[in-house]
C-alpha cells in the first residue's frame, strides 16, 4: 500500500541524499588529534596495534599534508578507516579507575 500511496500521490516526498563523507577539514582535525597523540601514547596499546596505528598516522597525515584540492574519494575512506581502526583500538584499551 505504501508504493501504491507514494506513487499516486499528487505530491511525491521529496528526495533526499545520502549524508556526505568525511570532508577534508574532517582529515585535518583527525591528522591533529594523531599529531598530538602518536608517538606519545603509543606505549599504552600492544605492539601489534603500535604499528598499524603508526601507519595510519603516517597516512592521514599525508592527506591532510597534500590539500584540499587534491582530497578525494580515497582519501574519504582513509579517513573513515583511520578513525575506525583507532576508535577500535582505544576500545580495546582497559580502563583506568579514577
Amino acid at each position: 500500500r505504501t508504493v501504491v500511496g507514494v506513487a499516486e500521490t499528487e505530491t511525491p516526498p521529496a528526495f533526499v541524499a545520502p549524508a556526505a563523507g568525511p570532508t577534508y577539514e574532517d582529515a585535518v582535525a583527525l591528522a591533529g588529534l594523531v599529531a598530538l597523540s602518536v608517538p606519545a601514547d603509543l606505549d599504552l596499546f600492544p605492539p601489534p596495534a603500535r604499528a598499524e596505528i603508526e601507519e595510519l598516522a603516517a597516512l592521514i597525515e599525508q592527506v591532510a599534508a597534500e590539500g584540499p584540492d587534491a582530497y578525494d574519494g580515497a582519501d574519504a575512506v582513509a579517513v573513515i578507516a583511520t578513525a575506525a581502526v583507532l576508535i577500535r583500538h582505544l576500545e580495546a584499551l582497559p580502563c583506568p579507575a579514577w
